[in-house]
């Protein structure tokens, strides 16, 4: 707020009373990452899939609140990987590191890459004619000009027919 911090909320494990996958020793906070409006934090002894497999959480905020975060782990999670010791994100890439994992050896470690999946928002612009009609797929717009195409949205895919196709 101008020159001064303010603490706008405070995260805390989203099931801190569990027995397994939250609460005590679970290192909530070890490592956290924020971009925009996105907050990832590393849970490295998360015991979800196994003892210490670890989690990450990614908060969204909306307006001045964070939300419920959506829990990430590790697709071939295994005892000790811990998973979230080290978490970074940057616009819709989230990255999360895994010292413990064994898969090329002994502590060999991985990094896992996410990708946040985006919501489909249509918005349609259409003159008389319908010889114009614009689709937004949250920060990417695709339309067609000057032909009367027909446009099937399904599964995040997109296909058109007919006119032509541009991005801007």
């Amino acid at each position: 707020n101008n020159t001064t911090w303010t603490q706008q909320q405070r995260l805390v494990h989203p099931d801190p009373g569990l027995t397994t996958g939250g609460g005590s020793s679970d290192y909530f906070g070890n490592s956290v990452s924020i971009s925009g409006n996105y907050i990832i934090v590393g849970t490295p002894n998360d015991n979800e899939d196994a003892n210490q497999a670890g989690a990450a959480y990614i908060f969204t905020r909306s307006n001045t609140s964070w939300s419920s975060p959506e829990q990430i782990v590790a697709s071939d999670a295994a005892a000790s990987d811990q998973f979230g010791n080290s978490v970074a994100i940057d616009g819709d890439y989230a990255i999360v590191g895994a010292y413990g994992d064994d898969d090329a050896g002994s502590n060999s470690g991985s990094a896992y890459v996410y990708e946040i999946g985006l919501p489909v928002i249509i918005s349609t612009s259409m003159a008389n004619d319908n010889s114009t009609v614009t689709v937004t797929f949250s920060e990417a717009v695709y339309s067609t000009d000057g032909g009367s195409g027909a446009l099937d949205v399904s599964d995040f895919a997109l296909s058109l027919s007919g006119g032509w196709a541009t991005l801007t």
